[in-house]
Formats: structure tokens, C-alpha cells, sequence
């Protein structure tokens, strides 16, 4: 008999809810998986608010620059994981590699 086949979403989503931020006001991601090349396509999509006043504002183009970069990181980090078997982080968090 054929091995069964796991099913996985296409797509998850996650939002921020109750933050205590004194910069951030609410947020959330997406993350969509397609098949490719025998393996999965994985994109992921994040959004941030700001809270209202001008030092958010003043600071938003450095806030935006460092969580992109902290996802960039993070998903070669997972990439570099997923690809090569190991298990993920106790952590939670990823650590960088050189």
C-alpha cells in the first residue's frame, strides 16, 4: 500500500493581540507553502503598527529595517535546518550562524 500522505496548509496566519509595547501597537504574519522542485516554497508576510506620536514615527524606518532583517535571518536559519535534519531550537528563538 501507498505511505500516507500528511496533509499541511497552504497558508497559517498569526496576529499580535494584547501588546505592551510602548512602540508597537499590534501586528501579524502569514506564512504560504507551495510545492516546488520537489520540496516547499515557504513565504512569509508581517505587518507592524506603530503607536500614534512622533518618536514612532521618527524611528519607523529603523524598526521596519531590523525586523526585516530578523526574519530574513530567521527563515535562512530555518532553511539551513530544515535542509540539513537538525531539530529546532529549544530555545525558540534562532541563533545566528556563521
Amino acid at each position: 500500500s501507498a505511505p500516507e500522505r500528511r496533509m499541511r496548509p497552504e497558508r497559517t496566519s498569526a496576529a499580535f493581540v494584547d501588546v505592551t509595547s510602548r512602540w508597537v501597537s499590534g501586528g501579524g504574519g502569514s506564512w504560504q507553502y507551495e510545492d516546488a522542485d520537489g520540496g516547499t516554497r515557504w513565504q512569509q508576510t508581517n505587518s507592524l503598527e506603530l503607536r500614534d506620536g512622533w518618536l514612532p514615527r521618527l524611528f519607523a524606518p529603523v524598526i521596519r529595517s531590523g525586523l526585516r532583517r530578523s526574519m530574513r535571518n530567521g527563515m535562512a536559519e530555518a532553511k539551513r535546518r530544515l535542509e540539513a535534519g537538525a531539530p529546532p531550537a529549544s530555545d525558540g528563538f534562532t541563533s545566528p550562524h556563521p
